[in-house]
């Protein structure tokens, strides 16, 4: 079983259309374009879903990736807002797969 993020326009702040959660996922595949993101994931805890490490974001430049980290959740969000974004460029853009 899988979650999938098409081509989303990487948001400010984290947001539901960033996020992906209510699954023990085994790995996440990451690709971004454009510009760099941060994402985190969820702290798995026993019997139930963890907590996001609100200082604990992993700085991502544009490229692919792929994270084997147990995790229930995943979520990005851009690391430069977009009203911040030069002229002429795009916000990041990822794909995001998580497997079970």
């Amino acid at each position: 079983m899988a979650q999938t993020i098409n081509a989303l326009t990487a948001p400010d702040s984290y947001t539901p259309a960033s996020t992906m959660t209510g699954a023990n996922f085994q790995r996440i595949i990451l690709d971004v374009a454009n510009q760099a993101i941060y994402w985190q994931i969820q702290d798995t805890l026993l019997g139930g879903f963890g907590t996001w490490q609100e200082n604990a974001e992993t700085y991502m430049l544009p490229g692919s990736r792929v994270i084997l980290e147990p995790t229930q959740g995943f979520r990005f969000r851009a690391a430069i807002p977009s009203t911040n974004i030069p002229a002429g460029t795009s916000q990041a853009v990822v794909t995001a797969r998580a497997i079970t």
